[in-house]
């Protein structure tokens, strides 16, 4: 008797590949490009640092830019090679992936919970999403994660207060009957586990561990870019140091 293997989760994020070689990054919004002996800029859609990614020479495609006619760029930075594969470094990809699973009940740690809203104002903060299972209400909030060093993916990798005070809004509401959860989407190369940056940012560490003391969830989730589709990967475990 044959059994049928379950289709992994993945969601179309490019309508086409359009290969260039990365030059510089004035800003962290602007990258120069070589395409096609043409040197072209592209915006970049993540404010990341991602200095192991953004290196000369390398291999990106690139996404055209659609219905913004005022736009400086013609193109953005969607993806860079990186140890022979493509990182997606657009960081508004993940979030929607991320929204098309809980909408579909693919992922596994919130199956059964319905989305309510997403961008859900609590707080001072606004949060990714808003959902609900028999009358009990859960925030999520998932951080894009491309940096990974010796197998250990790492957030963030630059100072973020935002996040800082996202987590610890997380833990109020935890402590106020909420169930709250951080889902980690690890995109870069290599990673086996994840771990916050407290080398980078030690207050979002100490923000972190407080919200894993007071039984935060935290999943970190690998996330696979082959093709014109994302992939949803293997569960990584979360550690604090």
């Amino acid at each position: 008797m044959s059994t049928r293997t379950k289709p992994v989760p993945s969601l179309e994020v490019l309508s086409e590949r359009i290969p260039a070689t990365f030059i510089e990054r004035p800003n962290k919004y602007l990258g120069i490009v070589d395409l096609d002996g043409v040197r072209t800029e592209a915006f970049i859609p993540n404010p990341g640092r991602m200095r192991e990614l953004m290196v000369p020479g390398r291999q990106v495609l690139l996404r055209p830019a659609s219905g913004q006619t005022e736009r400086r760029t013609h193109y953005d930075l969607v993806a860079v090679q990186y140890r022979r594969r493509f990182v997606l470094i657009d960081s508004g990809v993940p979030n929607k992936f991320l929204k098309y699973l809980l909408q579909e009940q693919l992922l596994p740690e919130l199956k059964g919970w319905d989305l309510i809203k997403p961008e859900y104002k609590w707080g001072n903060s606004q949060f990714d999403f808003l959902l609900e299972k028999d009358g009990t209400q859960c925030l999520l909030e998932a951080k894009c994660c491309t940096y990974v060093v010796d197998g250990v993916a790492r957030f963030p990798d630059a100072p973020t207060t935002r996040g800082a005070r996202h987590v610890r809004e997380l833990t109020e509401a935890k402590k106020q009957g909420y169930r709250s959860v951080i889902v980690l989407l690890i995109q870069g190369v290599g990673a086996t586990r994840f771990r916050p940056n407290w080398e980078t940012d030690p207050d979002f560490r100490d923000a972190f561990v407080e919200a894993l003391d007071e039984g935060v969830e935290t999943y970190a989730r690998v996330l696979r870019f082959r093709g014109k589709r994302i992939y949803l990967g293997e569960s990584l475990p979360v550690g604090r140091e």
